[in-house]
């Protein structure tokens, strides 16, 4: 008789995920260390995906209805703290330990436009703080001060070569700087000219090693020099066509900027640019939704694209994955001694100041994670006649809820069709499917889900929780039947 031949296993086994999150709209474009969705997860250092940690809440009383215009961290020489915010007309201060919720405010300034946003540079131990609107000021912890010398009102504000720089209202493409070692004399003759009457206006001023990049909607500059002889800018742009689509869209920290093309990193020789991973959200931005700040103690930047969307760009991997739930209204870093050294968070609608990466939970929500595998191409063309899916979890808190797990099978390929079957949702509750004494309310957790009979080509998992974890990568495992 013929020697039969069983089918064999198959498997593939996925514990890297440094590629982040890759939502382009073409599956296949999805790469090993990818999936196509990592919301509300940060990249561990071992490579894994993990719920971030949460915002808590600051001041105890809301300022009032409405967004937070614009929060500053100024921190003076003698180690004391301040939280300075933005609200309504008026700007607010109070110091900070770092950890302390704040139960009062002083109120510093009043009169302030109503949504004209406030940019700030420390300086000789004192915040200057400006937002092209009002006269450009100061303030040293207890009274605020119009800068003297008549500097031009500005939206922009940079440190660079022991000066302060502006940009000027009046004239979009003058950047003005002020005296040596001084922010109270402005000569009216210091001033670099970026290609003027182009039709574009500078979004940026990004101080770097050697210079300082100037940037507008549609063209990066580099300016050189460190005394008022040597400044100069170049005649060309660095790369046309490409520029900081906002005036809060770019982070001298990380050097990365955002542009309606994509995200790039700059110096004073060029851009680079990221993988092209979110482009597709990324090309109809609506400029005043976008602000940044990057977490210093992890090496991320935080980049709100939209009422509910923050990008998470990794530094350590050059890579991304989302955020959501959050309501950014304003951001900032924050440094401050004994705190979490996380970002600082204005609430975008009830006057509410947050600290991220500080608990467990937003505030009292509970934090969903989601994450969706790649479209996972598994074998040649057959039908499957077993498949099997293990993810492998480390639960952060105690499941008291539910950890559904779902499954998309692509079947295009072997029968043309344009369907793809969808399951319903396969739940797990405490106490249904693990084992309480072997792995306690806080532990290892790894589900066997069979599908029995599945024909297909491709397949993709997702996994959804309110409760932290970390994703320690999957399993999936399969038999081929039929014939090619």
């Amino acid at each position: 008789m013929p020697e039969i031949i069983q089918p064999t296993w198959l498997y593939e086994k996925v514990l890297d995920f440094t590629g982040g999150e890759n939502r382009q709209l073409v599956p296949d474009r999805i790469q090993g260390n990818q999936v196509s969705l990592a919301r509300n997860c940060i990249i561990t250092s071992e490579g894994l995906l993990q719920t971030r940690l949460g915002k808590r809440k600051l001041n105890t009383d809301s300022l009032g209805t409405g967004k937070v215009v614009s929060v500053h961290e100024y921190n003076q020489e003698d180690g004391t703290t301040y939280l300075i915010v933005q609200h309504g007309t008026s700007l607010y201060s109070a110091e900070w330990d770092g950890t302390t919720a704040i139960t009062s405010w002083t109120e510093i300034k009043t009169g302030l436009t109503t949504n004209s946003k406030l940019r700030s540079v420390v300086w000789r131990d004192v915040i200057i703080l400006t937002n092209g609107t009002e006269n450009p000021f100061s303030y040293n912890g207890t009274t605020c001060t119009d800068l003297a010398g008549s500097p031009p009102k500005s939206a922009l504000i940079a440190l660079y070569a022991s000066r302060l720089w502006f940009t000027d209202i009046t004239h979009p493409n003058w950047v003005r700087f002020s005296g040596l070692e001084t922010y109270a004399t402005w000569d009216a003759l210091n001033i670099i000219y970026v290609r003027d009457g182009d039709g574009d206006e500078i979004t940026a001023l990004l101080p770097v090693e050697g210079g300082m990049v100037i940037a507008k909607q549609q063209s990066i500059f580099a300016l050189y020099g460190a005394t008022s002889s040597e400044f100069s800018v170049s005649n060309s742009s660095i790369t046309d066509g490409v520029g900081v689509v906002a005036t809060d869209a770019a982070d001298p920290s990380s050097r990365v900027f955002i542009s309606r093309n994509g995200i790039f990193s700059y110096s004073l020789s060029g851009v680079q640019k990221f993988p092209p991973t979110h482009d597709n959200l990324l090309a109809n931005l609506t400029p005043s939704t976008v602000v940044c700040a990057f977490h210093h103690a992890d090496r991320r930047l935080l980049v709100g694209i939209g009422s509910d969307t923050v990008l998470n760009i990794e530094q350590n991997y050059g890579c991304i994955t989302s955020f959501t739930s959050l309501n950014i209204g304003s951001i900032c870093s924050s440094t401050a001694a004994g705190g979490p050294h996380g970002v600082i968070i204005g609430d975008n609608s009830n006057g509410f100041v947050y600290v991220l990466d500080d608990t467990d939970d937003d505030d009292g929500t509970a934090i969903t994670t989601t994450i969706k595998t790649a479209l996972r191409n598994q074998g040649t063309a057959r039908s499957k006649l077993y498949r099997m899916f293990k993810p492998d979890f480390d639960a952060l808190s105690q499941f008291q809820s539910t950890l559904a797990i779902s499954w998309d099978v692509d079947f295009r390929r072997i029968v043309g069709s344009t369907s793809t079957v969808s399951s319903p949702l396969l739940s797990f509750k405490w106490g249904e499917h693990w084992d309480e004494k072997l792995w306690g309310p806080v532990g290892r957790f790894s589900p066997e889900i069979w599908l029995h009979a599945v024909r297909g080509d491709a397949i993709t998992f997702q996994v959804q929780t309110t409760n932290r974890l970390k994703f320690l990568g999957y399993l999936t495992k399969y038999r081929e039947i039929g014939s090619l």
